[in-house]
């Protein structure tokens, strides 16, 4: 759903996206695109992403 970036919504934006992407080990990258808009970009990891692939020693998050 796109929602009016100038209505008030529940929730915490830019904040609430980089928590979830780090709780995946994951980077997000976002801010103004050049050509106008905005961007935004995250990479989560495969690892964290596969709960057989996680390392036991970091636990389940």
């Amino acid at each position: 759903m796109i929602r009016n970036s100038t209505a008030a919504t529940p929730g915490r934006g830019l904040v609430g996206m980089r928590e979830r992407v780090a709780a995946f080990d994951g980077e997000l990258d976002a801010g103004p695109h050049p050509d106008g808009g905005w961007r935004l970009r995250a990479v989560l990891s495969a690892r964290a992403a596969d709960p057989a692939r996680r390392d036991p020693a970091q636990g389940d998050r």
